[in-house]
């Protein structure tokens, strides 16, 4: 058993996420983050941004935002 960090496991982990998965996977693990930390990983690279910066993402998280916007506003109402 290797446990120098220099054997396939260890390989595996320092590798880009977006490379060993690639961008369909990266793109549900993605949107499954709140928009402060999705919006943290555009800076990782151009890949990353490419695949973090997707109309399918954004467009889900500011629904649920301006949704929850609304709820709160109508509660205020009450």
């Amino acid at each position: 058993m290797d446990h120098g960090g220099s054997g396939p496991c260890a390989r595996s982990l320092q590798q880009d996420p977006l490379v060993v998965c690639g961008s369909d996977i990266m793109l549900m693990i993605l949107s499954r983050l709140d928009a402060r930390s999705l919006a943290s990983t555009l800076g990782v690279s151009r890949r990353w941004r490419s695949v973090a910066s997707s109309d399918i993402i954004w467009s889900k998280k500011l629904c649920a935002t301006f949704d929850g916007l609304i709820m709160k506003m109508q509660m205020k109402d009450y």
